[in-house]
């Protein structure tokens, strides 16, 4: 079954009001209004990040984006947003959905081989070694934030 995310909504009886962020001048009230319209596998990964980023159904919007990482481990908006935006995660969002945390440490350690295997140049989204260095390092960092959450069970 594919969810859209005013699905998502409706399983958790969320009542969204529709005509307040259709209206809104902030930007991320129209976003939502946009998004939760499509399913989570119509959403580009700029969108998927978004979510994530902004804690929305972590449960749905997390195993989403893992799929698009193991695919392409630099994917997003910018080369590397997926695992920058699962760095910048907070702790509680992982402790919360506890679930997740071994298929995400699985895919970012895949991501991470894959980061590592990569040529230099803009076809791979790599531009210098040391770019590669820094993505490589993000993986490490987010590997090491996932296994000290493992370890407070």
């Amino acid at each position: 079954m594919i969810l859209r995310i005013r699905d998502i909504e409706e399983l958790y009886n969320i009542k969204y009001d529709e005509e307040s962020d259709f209206e809104s001048d902030y930007p991320l009230p129209r976003w939502y209004h946009k998004v939760r319209n499509y399913a989570l596998t119509e959403l580009d990964d700029s969108d998927v990040s978004r979510c994530v980023r902004q804690e929305i159904f972590l449960e749905y919007t997390v195993p989403e984006a893992l799929k698009r990482l193991e695919l392409e481990p630099l994917c997003g908006s910018y080369d590397g947003q997926m695992i920058f935006t699962f760095l910048n995660l907070d702790e509680n969002c992982w402790m919360n959905n506890k679930d997740l945390i071994e298929e995400a440490y699985l895919k970012i350690a895949q991501a991470r081989t894959k980061i590592s295997k990569m040529s230099i140049g803009f076809d791979e989204g790599l531009v210098d070694e040391e770019d590669k260095v820094d993505k490589i390092r993000m993986c490490d960092a987010l590997l090491e934030k996932l296994q000290q959450i493992r370890l407070q069970d």
